[in-house]
């Protein structure tokens, strides 16, 4: 029976060679498009693994990260690290009187018009008002007020004390036709646009009335805003949450939380959905609502996903969504609380969960400013080597009765650059072998930290073919190109390091552009025009973060889209 199952198979096998038919090769990796990704086709059959390896993507600028297993092709003696976020323990100070302004946010930061520095856009209260206010900053922590004055102050502050009215403010004033009397701007995301007239924009969403409203405006030099033309307040579905601005593809992205079910009294689960904002001349439209993100059984009993804040970050989209754990789930030293976790999307709606259960922001100690809830208030932004993220806190939970007199306060969390997760090698030396790419740059870099150990890479699959050509102008040149055994190993801590080998050999220079000329003749029926390259490290006692390649040494924003200070 045996032998009969594999005539039939060997048969076929024969049958399809020699037919000719080809089986095209579809990654089965989340948000691959063929933008940067080439497929390869092959006349034989290919398992999954096979699908992988020859899927190849481009490196350049965009640092590859290791939030899930793309650039992954096989690991050994390695382990992947979730890296919380770092608080202070102290929470931010503003330098305005609780009597103008309490519970102060931050909701953006971005470059200064002018610039010097960053401008710091808040959120604070004033009784029943939600009132924006904006300082800026050098170095991320002290902050100093920016003076508009355009609001006169006994429109905001009408029942406050003549002695006590403030001469000059830094209130901006927000108020547009359209929104009504009742208007609130509570969820609301402040970004820029390069090259346009008026960059500085803002997605604004009410808290009340309900149904919500949302607009987009727009400024020239991020104090004096106004409506952008045509644009008129329409009404966004569901509960809003933080928007998002997408610098990707130039488009405006809305994280909605939804209920479900929206009539149930007892289970109402928060879940996530995603909408984009279709602008047209004469008003906003949203997309249909589309499912994104919501708990599973992993997080236990009664947890909601209470909303996430989404940013764009080296070509594909972080996720920090914030779980609520009701008074009903199961562990009483979680009930009412809120955490963070990481998720990591390809395309923005399909959404991975990194090392799901293990919190990348916490609550505080108990009586602490922040032990009853942490949530996101802004995209990361960069300091040095450093990504910062600003987060709103408070000591109470969120289904605890609050004194009269209590606080939101902002607080501020540091992480390495590209360090979300790492991936790690003991004293056992470790092997990470990437999926197979081109890179678009002239050396590698690496950001890694190997100052108890070492990193050596090694260049795969294509250096046979590249030695050959050198070795036919030069039968006596030394073999090595691209070995591990030539590579000068990395035993530092740095966020940037530029591997070399002792040849010094670079990736422009010694790839050429017809590598069909050296392959094998069986390989040369495959469509591209040159074979993509692996890398392959070697670790003992390190953390690598990510790789990428360029000509030169580039400011570490570049391809991760976040604004630095000069």
């Amino acid at each position: 029976m045996i032998q009969k199952a594999t005539n039939i198979f060997f048969l076929l096998v024969c049958s399809l060679l020699l037919t000719g038919k080809a089986f095209s090769l579809v990654s089965t990796q989340s948000g691959i498009t063929e933008k940067n990704t080439i497929w390869f086709e092959s006349n034989f059959p290919q398992s999954d693994w096979d699908v992988k390896r020859q899927t190849a993507r481009f490196v350049g600028a965009e640092p590859a990260l290791f939030l899930d297993d793309t650039f992954i092709l096989g690991k050994r003696n390695i382990t992947r690290t979730l890296h919380p976020l770092q608080k202070r323990l102290q929470p931010l100070s503003f330098p305005i009187p609780e009597y103008q302004m309490k519970s102060i946010r931050v909701q953006s930061v971005i470059p200064a018009s002018d610039g010097h520095g960053l401008f710091v856009y808040c959120l604070g209260s004033y009784k029943d008002k939600s009132l924006y206010t904006i300082f800026r900053t050098f170095d991320g922590i002290t902050f100093e007020p920016i003076w508009v004055d355009q609001i006169p102050s006994k429109k905001v502050w009408a029942d406050c004390p003549s002695e006590k009215l403030p001469r000059r403010n830094n209130i901006l004033d927000l108020n547009f036709d359209g929104f009504g009397k009742e208007f609130s701007s509570y969820y609301s995301t402040f970004f820029r646009v390069e090259n346009e007239p008026k960059p500085y924009r803002a997605i604004l969403i009410t808290l009340k009335p309900r149904p919500r409203k949302v607009k987009i405006i727009q400024s020239k030099d991020g104090l004096e805003w106004e409506s952008m033309p045509n644009q008129s307040v329409t009404d966004i579905p569901y509960e809003a949450n933080k928007p998002t601005y997408d610098p990707f593809h130039d488009r405006y992205l809305g994280y909605l939380r939804l209920w479900d079910p929206h009539n149930g009294p007892v289970s109402r689960w928060r879940k996530v959905i995603f909408s984009e904002a279709i602008m047209t001349p004469d008003s906003i439209t949203w997309t249909d609502q589309k499912l994104v993100f919501e708990a599973n059984e992993s997080d236990g009993p009664s947890t909601d996903i209470y909303f996430m804040q989404v940013t764009g970050y080296a070509g594909a989209y972080i996720g920090i969504p914030v779980l609520y754990h009701r008074p009903s789930c199961l562990n009483p030293d979680v009930a009412g609380k809120f955490h963070c976790e990481l998720a990591y999307s390809q395309n923005g709606q399909d959404w991975k969960r990194i090392c799901q259960g293990h919190s990348i922001l916490s609550t505080g100690p108990r009586d602490s400013w922040n032990a009853g809830l942490v949530s996101p208030g802004t995209s990361p932004i960069m300091m040095n080597d450093s990504l910062y993220f600003y987060f709103n806190g408070r000591k109470y939970h969120h289904d605890e009765i609050k004194p009269g007199d209590f606080r939101n306060h902002t607080g501020l969390a540091t992480l390495r650059v590209d360090g979300f997760v790492s991936m790690d090698a003991g004293e056992e030396t470790g092997t990470l072998v990437t999926t197979p790419f081109w890179p678009k740059g002239k050396y590698l870099y690496i950001n890694a930290d190997a100052s108890d150990g070492e990193i050596r890479v090694e260049v795969l699959q294509d250096y046979y073919y590249v030695e050959l050509r050198k070795m036919e102008r030069n039968p006596d040149q030394v073999k090595g190109l691209f070995r591990v055994e030539n590579c000068i190993p990395f035993t530092g801590n740095e966020t940037a390091h530029r591997v070399e080998w002792k040849k010094g050999e670079n990736f422009k220079d010694s790839f050429p552009s017809d590598w069909n000329k050296f392959l094998p003749e069986q390989k040369k029926k495959r469509t591209f025009s040159k074979r993509a390259i692996a890398l392959k490290f070697y670790m003992k006692n390190a953390k690598l973060y990510s790789f990428w390649f360029a000509d030169e040494k580039l400011p570490l924003e570049k391809g991760r889209l976040i604004p630095i200070t000069k």
